[in-house]
């Protein structure tokens, strides 16, 4: 009974409301720690996602012309961005949480510091990046489609979903990462491929993607999410219902699964830091 309690979510939402302030300072030591020293300090936060949107959006939308795929409508930016925004965030806590253990070694090593935060720091400091893009992406969505698109009132939901789902892969991932080194390249790896695993460059619908691609842009988990952000706010409508309905069962799912290896693998974390 004892050890079905100590993996539940409910118990990981009261380890996280009771060191909610631990949790925060962390994360707020992650976003400005990472920048001290360089010449345009807290600039490369925003600045270097920033010029990364720019060159892909230059790439995909003007140098290829905007055809990579087809059936992306008539504003191929609002479509590139309202996929690439989410993408970015996931990618970068992706990468993140694979080492996020081992990197705080000396805090794992105390005896009653709460591991639970590790991960979740991380989350709010990709998160923090997020926000500016989401602000810049709200503006652009409202002037192309000419007005608030009523799909916005769905934006709490739409980060809801995402923050669960990221929660429960960077608590598998941070726990993994800690034992298999060998997961931060092959996430490395991912970060670099992944972008054309998802409908982002190209709709899935388009007739020019080959039928194995579609199949694993089915099976990708990512691409779920990716269609309820275009819902959002490039198609302004719910024109992938079912997306809503599978990222929600495979958000719930994964914090459910994330959870119960992170709690069953920390108890070994300080045998191999």
């Amino acid at each position: 009974m004892a050890a079905s309690e100590g993996t539940s979510i409910l118990h990981l939402m009261r380890t996280l409301i009771r060191h909610r302030l631990l949790t925060w300072e962390l994360a707020r030591r992650e976003i400005s720690d990472r920048y001290v020293g360089q010449l345009f300090g807290m600039f490369w936060l925003v600045g270097q996602p920033l010029i990364q949107m720019a060159v892909y959006l230059v790439t995909f939308g003007y140098v290829l012309g905007g055809r990579i795929g087809g059936g992306t409508g008539e504003n191929y930016a609002l479509f590139f961005l309202s996929g690439l925004v989410p993408w970015l965030t996931i990618n970068d806590y992706l990468t993140k949480s694979v080492m996020v253990v081992r990197g705080n070694a000396s805090l794992v090593k105390q005896v009653v510091f709460p591991l639970e935060t590790l991960p979740i720091k991380a989350l709010l400091g990709s998160l923090f990046t997020q926000m500016f893009f989401l602000a810049g992406l709200m503006i652009f969505a409202a002037i192309a489609h000419g007005g608030i698109p009523v799909t916005f009132v769905a934006i709490p939901l739409l980060l809801l979903i995402q923050v669960i789902f990221l929660t429960g892969i960077g608590l598998a991932f941070s726990a993994v990462g800690t034992f298999v080194r060998d997961l931060r390249e092959v996430m490395q790896l991912f970060s670099i491929v992944g972008l054309y695993l998802i409908p982002v460059v190209y709709s899935i619908e388009s007739p020019s993607v080959p039928a194995i691609l579609k199949v694993i842009l089915y099976a990708n988990p990512f691409t779920y999410v990716v269609w309820c952000w275009q819902d959002v706010f490039y198609h302004g409508a719910f024109v992938h219902p079912i997306a809503w309905v599978v990222s929600s069962i495979l958000a719930m799912g994964t914090l459910a699964a994330g959870n119960a290896l992170f709690q069953r693998l920390k108890l070994y974390f300080g045998n191999v830091l």
